[in-house]
């Protein structure tokens, strides 16, 4: 016969599986407690490790142009010795540019301020500046280069951010030519469906394959110890993941450890909102056919200055100074021969964008150019709107600022 349940024995039942229940809750959330503490845990070591790794990938070459920068001021030194110390410096104030880039790059990401600037670009041209600006660092690692273009004339050209897809093109092929020893260095493209793809593909150490899902995300890297082979500051992946992201495009990768490695990413074949054409740069003369032309430097630091002065020294400029804002209106108010101004951004009292905007309420002529040290990507629009005609960032060659000077002057 069917068993009929008292009221106690039904309360007590009721009691019983609430206290399993609640149990069985309690597990769940000491369990998730547990994996939120482990993540936090290695959260935090990955931080670690990277904040580590910063400060060596920062005190590293400073500590190589300090030290060598000391040595060129022995009176006695060879000239084979001068220039080998010379271009050591050189190399290190490179790796330490990039390192701070890429955490600039980073930040800006992080923030959101990074923002996608459409232009026609040529597929294949952009290719092959590429493989000529890589070609000499290939050879003197004593590696071969290889350049597979694989798509039709009629697809080479596509409106996409010209600049976001050369970081991606630069990192990749970096990536490659560091982790590689021996071997071949390839760099190509294909069609497939409605993307274009690219490849970077190399004969090197490969990747581990417990790393390969991860070697994309922040503060992750193949290589985390301190017995680290390779300088860097393992950000370049997580950057080029962030810019493809942007393009609505995507990116993998193929690799066997101790045989090498292939990243693949695609893009559209054309990123169809707001399209345009690029208007080419309009046609600049040479400063050799300029006259005695007047320049105004804004600029507060004398070590800056001083080597504006020093890339200029050759050309028929003559340059005056202003050391803030107010200083730089008051000259173009007084004087009536300048050609063009160099203004820096960040100065004590008025700063440059506030000293542009008042020097285009009285003269709207003069070429305003911006120079900063700060390099975020919403620099370059907020100096145009401000009035500005171009833009320069800090730290700039002598080549890039004579370039833009012939553009506007």
């Amino acid at each position: 016969a069917r068993k009929k349940w008292s009221g106690y024995q039904i309360g007590f039942l009721r009691i019983l599986a609430n206290t399993i229940t609640d149990a069985m809750k309690m597990v769940d959330i000491e369990k998730n407690l547990v994996q939120a503490k482990e993540r936090a845990e290695e959260s935090d070591r990955l931080k670690s490790a990277f904040l580590a790794n910063v400060s060596h990938e920062i005190r590293t070459p400073m500590n190589a142009i300090l030290g060598f920068l000391s040595l060129l001021k022995e009176p006695r030194l060879e000239e084979e010795q001068r220039s080998e110390y010379i271009g050591v410096v050189n190399k290190s104030g490179q790796r330490l540019l990039d390192t701070i880039n890429d955490i600039m790059e980073l930040s800006k990401i992080e923030s959101g301020q990074v923002k996608v600037q459409q232009v026609e670009v040529n597929v294949s041209e952009l290719m092959k500046d590429q493989y000529h600006m890589f070609l000499p660092q290939i050879r003197e690692k004593g590696l071969s280069f290889r350049l597979s273009e694989n798509i039709p004339a009629t697809f080479q050209k596509i409106v996409t951010d010209r600049l976001k897809l050369e970081g991606i093109m630069i990192n990749l092929i970096n990536n490659a030519i560091k982790f590689t020893n021996a071997g071949v260095v390839e760099f190509g493209n294909y069609l497939r469906d409605d993307e274009i793809v690219f490849y970077v593909k190399d004969t090197g150490i490969g990747i581990p394959y417990d790393k390969q899902e991860t070697v994309f995300e922040r503060f992750v890297q193949a290589d985390l110890g301190l017995a680290r082979k390779h300088e860097g500051t393992g950000l370049g992946l997580s950057i080029v993941k962030a810019y493809l992201e942007l393009l609505h495009g995507r990116i993998w990768l193929d690799s066997e450890p101790g045989k090498g490695t292939t990243f693949y990413f695609s893009i559209p074949k054309e990123l169809r909102e707001n399209r345009f054409h690029a208007n080419p740069d309009k046609e600049t003369k040479t400063l050799n056919e300029l006259k005695e032309q007047t320049v105004l430097v804004a600029e507060d630091d004398d070590a800056s200055f001083h080597l504006i002065r020093v890339f200029l020294s050759r050309e028929p400029l003559h340059l005056i100074r202003a050391k803030n804002g107010e200083d730089a209106i008051q000259l173009l108010r007084s004087r009536g021969d300048i050609s063009l101004v160099l203004m820096d951004l960040k100065m004590p009292g008025m700063g440059g964008l506030a000293a542009t905007r008042e020097i285009r309420m009285f003269n709207k002529v003069v070429p305003i150019i911006a120079q900063t040290a700060h390099a975020l990507t919403n620099d370059k629009d907020e100096t145009i709107r401000a009035g500005c005609n171009d833009y320069i960032a800090k730290p700039f060659k002598q080549q890039q600022l004579v370039e833009i000077i012939k553009k506007h002057i």
